[in-house]
């Protein structure tokens, strides 16, 4: 289930090639935006600090029903 800020919730997958690449990626991204000072206040995952962005960010691709 994804969730965007605006209440918005719907189902799908995350497409991604190499799961390495994928993750070092994501790290990468969150990495930047937490420099930049763009993180809540908080510990959270990545999705959840960041939304579901991160992850076309960081390469994938959402595919949702």
């Amino acid at each position: 289930m994804i969730s965007w800020p605006d209440g918005t919730t719907r189902e799908g997958w995350l497409r991604a090639d190499d799961a390495n690449d994928y993750t070092a990626a994501v790290v990468a991204e969150v990495a930047v935006l937490l420099a930049r000072g763009d993180a809540p206040p908080g510990a959270y995952t990545p999705a959840s600090a960041f939304g579901p962005e991160i992850a076309v960010s960081a390469g994938a691709k959402l595919i949702l029903d």
